[in-house]
């Protein structure tokens, strides 16, 4: 087994495209933390939606949630990384983006708030399996009038309004924030400095091992950090354009369990 790490992304990748992961894939993740590799869900989803699915799958070891910003132990919950916006910049950032129209959600490590709750907010609860906590004052307003240090700020609209926000707010936040799409209409905010490559090597640093002992599995752009620094970097077939243009490798889609051949062909000393 080459690689004694096995870093995937959630959504669109460990995931099937109904949300749901084949027993199949349940299996080969558990047969691959039985013969030792530790297999690691790397994920831009808050705290608490990665770790109830962490606890589905029987994972052991630890937890990259919120784009690296958190890192976890799983048996613990003792926190490794906890990276969190100056309140001042956050609430710049924040105003900004409410002039701009678009759904807004901020997040602190164990909660997602918004203005009022909308179709797109109660979706978005469904799917990660949280429950948003309504402010009914402008987001922008609260950070500046409580001092909230977010650990994310999700913007939410059409794929063409969140490419112009995206080259809006790299420049004049570019320094301040790390600004990265998960999904075509989905924009991510957090503390400059923060990915999902450098979680991973957070985690491999618990273990004593590096960057060469990771294989990493994802399909959009928040997760080209982590392929390009892992030592083989895969895309689903599915994956954005600009994450195969960085891959090592393409794989099967997230509908045909991708994962599940990654691990399967690393067990079998075939990558």
């Amino acid at each position: 087994m080459r690689y004694r790490i096995a870093a995937s992304d959630i959504d669109d990748t460990l995931l099937r495209s109904d949300l749901t992961i084949s027993q199949s894939t349940k299996d080969t993740i558990l047969n691959f933390q039985a013969r030792g590799g530790v297999f690691v869900l790397s994920t831009g989803r808050m705290y608490p939606s990665a770790r109830a699915l962490a606890g589905e799958l029987g994972l052991k070891g630890y937890l990259v949630s919120y784009q690296g910003a958190v890192v976890s132990e799983l048996a613990t919950g003792r926190i490794l990384v906890d990276e969190t916006m100056e309140p001042g910049a956050a609430a710049a950032l924040l105003r900004k983006l409410e002039e701009s129209g678009g759904q807004l959600h901020i997040y602190d490590r164990e909660r997602l708030y918004v203005r009022e709750r909308t179709p797109e907010t109660a979706q978005y609860e469904r799917v990660c399996g949280v429950e948003a906590v309504e402010l009914h004052e402008r987001l922008a307003d609260h950070v500046e009038r409580t001092g909230k240090r977010l650990t994310k700020i999700l913007a939410i609209n059409t794929p063409e309004a969140t490419g112009v926000w995206l080259r809006q707010m790299r420049e004049d936040f570019g320094e301040e924030f790390y600004l990265c799409t998960s999904k075509p209409y989905f924009l991510e905010i957090l503390k400059k400095g923060v990915s999902k490559a450098a979680g991973i090597e957070c985690v491999a640093a618990e273990y004593g091992l590096t960057m060469t002992d990771v294989l990493a599995v994802g399909d959009s752009d928040n997760d080209i950090p982590m392929i390009r620094a892992a030592a083989l970097g895969a895309a689903v077939a599915n994956a954005s354009p600009e994450l195969k243009a960085a891959a090592d490798l393409i794989t099967l889609s997230n509908d045909e369990d991708a994962v599940a051949l990654l691990l399967q062909l690393n067990m079998q000393d075939r990558l």
